[in-house]
C-alpha cells in the first residue's frame, strides 16, 4: 500500500551508489533509508552477490564507497566523525573500520586509481586559506559568528551555493592515517578554477590506472561573470599542470582518462545562443591534446561513459527514445561497435578486469534504480537483475508507451501510467506532468514526482517528451528552441488529445503539474489554456526579464536568450507574467517547505472525478511569486 500513503512512500528504501572490487569478486551498493524521526535519509552499505544470490548488510553511515586494489574499501562518513563533517574511512575484509583522513571543511569526493591505489580527495579551503591554517580560520569564523563574504568579482553565486566563501581543492593522499595522514594540495592556486564544475559537491576527477595523471575540469573567470570550463591534466607526483582552456563557444566537462593514460574522453558542449541550442557530444583527445574523434551519437544523448580495461572500447550510456541505451564505441573512429542494451537508463557502469562483464545501476519509469549485470560480448540483451534490499511494492497500474503525429510531420511520444480499475465504464482523470530541464526526458524512475503515487489514487498520468526533450536527436531540441513555450505546449496538448481518445481515460477532467522548466511551462499554460481543472507549479520561472538579470546563472541566461531589448518579441511571447490577467484556472505554487504536490492532488481527487474541479471550483485562483532557480 506504499503508493497510496505518501508517508509510507517516502519511507521506501532507495539505492544511490555502486562500487566493484578491482578483482571483480565483490559488489557493494549504498542504500538510503528514512531515519527514525522521518526527517532525513541515512546511507547503509550492502554487499550484492554478482551471481544473483541474496544480498547482505555490511555497515551503516557509509557513502561514496570505492574499493582499493588490495581489496580494502574506502568510504566517506559524517556520522562517524565527532565534528559531523565527512571524513575518509577504510574498511578491511573482516568489517573493521578506521579513520584515514580529515579535511577541515569535510571531504566532498573520492577517486582511487585502479592499479596503484593512488587516492584523490575533493575538499574545500576558505578563500585565502592554506592547508596549514584552514581549520583554525574556520574555528574563528564559528566562534565570532562571522558570516560576511568579500566578493571581488562576478558572479557572487553559482547554482545552489555562495561563492567566495570557500573554493574546491584536490588533495593527494600520500601515506598514513588519522592523525598522521599526509594530504598534499594538488591545486593550491585553484581559486575559482574548479567552481564551474560544481566541485564543492565533488568534481568529476579521473585518474589513469597507475595514478600518475589526473584530469579534471578547469575553468577561468571572464568578463561579465562567465566561467568557460576547460581541462587540466595534472601530474600527481610533481603537481605540474597543463591546462586546455574552454571558450565562449565550446566548454568541456566530465573527462574520463583511459586506463593506459594515453587518451581522454570528454563531453564537449557547444554553448547555446538564441539561434542555436546547446549541443553535447563526446570527443576523444590524445594526451597531447590532439583530437582523435567525435563519437557518432545519432539520437542518443550522452549521460555517462567509461573505458574498457584495455582502453580499446568506450562505453556510453544515455537517453534514447524515452528509454536509454549503452553503446560500445571504437574511440579511434568514433563509430558504434555494438549496442549492449536499449531498455533503460544506466549509470555507474563498472567493468570486470577482463572487460567481459559490466555492472551498472538501471532504472526505468516503472522500476527504481537497481544493480544489474551485463555481458559486453552480447548485443541487445536483457540484463541480469541482481537481488538487492531496496525493492518496491507492486505498481498500482501499468505503463504504456504512447505517441501521436504532429502537423509538421514529427511525432511526439511519452508514457501513460494507467491506473488499476480504469475502464470505459469508469475512465480515469488525467494528470499531465511536464518535466524539468528542459533538456531532459521522462525516461527514468522519479522519487520527486512519482507518477505511481497519483496512479494509486486513480489518476492516469501522462508523461510527455515534447520539443526540447533529449534522446530524440538534435532536431527535436531545435524545433522548440529557445524555450518556446507555445511549441512545447502544442506538443503536450497534441499527446493529451491523442490519449484522450482512449475509452478508459477522461481527458476532460485533467490537471497539470511541473517543476523547474515544467514549472515555467505550467505558469505559461495557465495564461493560455482553460482545459485543466487545476495547475500545480513548483520552482518555475515567472518573470523572465527579471530572472535572467538576477539569477545565479545571469551570464549564461543572457548569453542564451539575450535581453528584452535584444529580443522583445520572444520575451513578450514566453514570459508567464505577461499573461497573468488571463488566468482563470485554480493554481498553487509549491516549494520544499510549502504545500505538497501529492497532497494537493490527492485532496482534489473527488472534485476531479465528479467534474466539480472544472465546472465550479470553490477555491480561489492564485498566482504567486515563483523561485528564481530554473
Amino acid at each position: 500500500m506504499s503508493f497510496h500513503d505518501a508517508q509510507a512512500f517516502s519511507g521506501l528504501s532507495r539505492i544511490s551508489d555502486l562500487a566493484r572490487s578491482h578483482d571483480g569478486t565483490r559488489l557493494v551498493v549504498t542504500v538510503q533509508t528514512l531515519n527514525r524521526s522521518g526527517t532525513s535519509y541515512e546511507s547503509h552499505l550492502w554487499e550484492i552477490d554478482p551471481e544473483g544470490g541474496e544480498p547482505w548488510h555490511v555497515a551503516d553511515h557509509v557513502t561514496s564507497p570505492v574499493f582499493q586494489p588490495d581489496g580494502g574499501l574506502l568510504f566517506l562518513s559524517a556520522e562517524r566523525d565527532p565534528r559531523g563533517e565527512n571524513s575518509l574511512w577504510t574498511m578491511t575484509a573482516d568489517g573493521t573500520s578506521r579513520p584515514v583522513a580529515q579535511v577541515a571543511g569535510g571531504v566532498r569526493g573520492l577517486t582511487v586509481a585502479s592499479d596503484s591505489g593512488t587516492t584523490i580527495l575533493t575538499g574545500a579551503l576558505l578563500a585565502g586559506s592554506t592547508m596549514a591554517d584552514d581549520a583554525e580560520r574556520r574555528s574563528e569564523r564559528r566562534a565570532f559568528g562571522v558570516g560576511a563574504v568579500l566578493h571581488d568579482g562576478m558572479p557572487v553565486r553559482h547554482p545552489f551555493h555562495e561563492l567566495d566563501v570557500e573554493f574546491p581543492h584536490l588533495f593527494l593522499l600520500t601515506s598514513g592515517g588519522v592523525p598522521d595522514a599526509d594530504l598534499r594540495d594538488l591545486t593550491p592556486d585553484a581559486g575559482r578554477a574548479l567552481v564551474a564544475t560544481n566541485a564543492l559537491a565533488g568534481p568529476p576527477v579521473s585518474l589513469s590506472a597507475d595514478g600518475g595523471l589526473l584530469v579534471t575540469p578547469w575553468s577561468r573567470r571572464i568578463h561579465g561573470g562567465g566561467f568557460p570550463a576547460g581541462l587540466a591534466v595534472i601530474d600527481t607526483a610533481t603537481g605540474k599542470r597543463e591546462v586546455f582552456e574552454g571558450t565562449d563557444e565550446e566548454t568541456y566537462f566530465s573527462p574520463r582518462i583511459s586506463p593506459d593514460g594515453l587518451s581522454v574522453a570528454v563531453l564537449v558542449r557547444t554553448e547555446r545562443t538564441f539561434e542555436r541550442p546547446v549541443h553535447d557530444r563526446i570527443r576523444v583527445f590524445t594526451r597531447s591534446g590532439d583530437e582523435m574523434s567525435d563519437l557518432v551519437l545519432g539520437e542518443r544523448h550522452p549521460g555517462e561513459w567509461t573505458w574498457s580495461p584495455d582502453s580499446g572500447v568506450l562505453y556510453v550510456s544515455g537517453d534514447l527514445q524515452g528509454r536509454g541505451a549503452i553503446v560500445a564505441y571504437d574511440p579511434a573512429t568514433g563509430q558504434a561497435k555494438s549496442t549492449l542494451t536499449r531498455d533503460a537508463v544506466y549509470r555507474k557502469m563498472s567493468l570486470s578486469p577482463d572487460g567481459h562483464t559490466m555492472y551498472a545501476l538501471r532504472a526505468t519509469v516503472d522500476e527504481p534504480v537497481a544493480p544489474v549485470r551485463l555481458d559486453t560480448t552480447a548485443a541487445e540483451q536483457e540484463p541480469l537483475r541482481l537481488l538487492h534490499p531496496a525493492t518496491v511494492p507492486p505498481l498500482p497500474g501499468e505503463l504504456l508507451r504512447v505517441s501521436c503525429p504532429l502537423p509538421d510531420g514529427k511525432t511526439v511520444s511519452g508514457w501513460l501510467c494507467l491506473p488499476d480499475g480504469a475502464t470505459a465504464e469508469s475512465p480515469a482523470p488525467v494528470l499531465v506532468i511536464i518535466h524539468g530541464g528542459p533538456l531532459a526526458s521522462h525516461n527514468s524512475w522519479s522519487w520527486r514526482q512519482n507518477p505511481w503515487v497519483f496512479a494509486a489514487h486513480g489518476w492516469a498520468v501522462l508523461l510527455p517528451d515534447p520539443g526540447l526533450s533529449t534522446g530524440y536527436g538534435p532536431e527535436w531540441i531545435q524545433r522548440a528552441w529557445p524555450h518556446r513555450a507555445e511549441r512545447v505546449w502544442r506538443d503536450v496538448e497534441s499527446l493529451l488529445d491523442s490519449v484522450g481518445e482512449r475509452a478508459d481515460v477522461d481527458a476532460d477532467r485533467a490537471a497539470c503539474l511541473g517543476a523547474s522548466f515544467g514549472g515555467f511551462m505550467t505558469n505559461w499554460i495557465a495564461g493560455h489554456s482553460r482545459r485543466f481543472g487545476a495547475i500545480v507549479t513548483h520552482a518555475g520561472l515567472y518573470a523572465l526579464e527579471q530572472h535572467h538579470d538576477t539569477t545565479d546563472m545571469a551570464y549564461l541566461k543572457n548569453q542564451w536568450f539575450g535581453t528584452a531589448v535584444d529580443h522583445p518579441d520572444w520575451y513578450a511571447q514566453n514570459s508567464p507574467e505577461r499573461f497573468a490577467d488571463q488566468i482563470t484556472t485554480p493554481m498553487v505554487e509549491t516549494n520544499p517547505t510549502g504545500v505538497s504536490q501529492n497532497n494537493f492532488i490527492q485532496n482534489r481527487i473527488h472534485q476531479s472525478r465528479t467534474g466539480q474541479m472544472r465546472a465550479a471550483p470553490s477555491w480561489a485562483a492564485e498566482t504567486s511569486r515563483v523561485p528564481s532557480d530554473e
